[in-house]
């Protein structure tokens, strides 16, 4: 499948813009912006690089830099059944933001990890934390210059807070969260420490056969 090269644009004092997306009509595609989507509507999947996984309603997710993806709606595959049309409010932003070589900088180390992450795709499922983001989103509009530099990152830093989240190249279903962790916790994994893809593929068959992370 080919993927559309798309260029965001953003207005001439930002770096950072709030997308609203009231259907999901692209096709699959990449840019150079990291993406923080909220779906505020509907169902369906979400195709990150090599991953898919189910989104709803009340979902977040992040998506690195040109990580090509696609939001597949269920209203659309399924168009005799009367369901609700996806959407979506995303917070996309350009990697100059950032300073050059931050992983050097230790104030920056956490933002860089999460960064990192997002090129595998992340989903958060801290409590209160989709509310939270919409109202952050919107607050996001209403500063401009320093001020809206400074609330980009609060933004940045609450998702780097975040204690439930779900990493992964292939996403399996929440109730086989394998990659699930905590910084308090060690990270449960269902394979032991000296795994081998043989093991892996008994496991989960050819779902097996992608790529995806696992950090021990």
């Amino acid at each position: 499948m080919p993927i559309l090269e798309r260029k965001i644009i953003h207005d001439r004092t930002t770096l950072c813009s709030r997308i609203l997306s009231p259907r999901f009509v692209l096709p699959r595609h990449k840019h150079a912006e990291y993406e923080i989507m909220l779906f505020t509507g509907g169902s369906g999947k979400q195709f990150v690089g090599e991953g898919v996984c189910d989104y709803k309603e009340g979902d977040i997710a992040m998506i690195g830099s040109n990580v090509p993806h696609l939001h597949l709606c269920n209203a659309k595959l399924n168009p005799t059944m009367g369901l609700e049309a996806s959407a979506g409010v995303a917070l996309q932003f350009h990697p100059t933001i950032f300073p050059m070589s931050m992983e050097k900088l230790p104030d920056y180390l956490p933002i860089y990890g999460l960064l990192q992450k997002s090129q595998y795709g992340i989903r958060f499922y801290d409590k209160n934390l989709y509310e939270e983001l919409l109202q952050r989103f919107q607050e996001l509009e209403r500063v401009e210059h320093t001020a809206r530099l400074i609330h980009f990152f609060q933004i940045i830093i609450r998702k780097t807070k975040c204690f439930d989240f779900w990493e992964r190249n292939v996403l399996f279903p929440k109730t086989k969260r394998s990659f699930f962790r905590t910084p308090k916790h060690p990270l449960p994994c269902p394979f032991p420490l000296n795994f081998s893809l043989l093991i892996i593929t008994k496991k989960f068959g050819n779902l097996a056969k992608n790529r995806y992370i696992c950090i021990v």
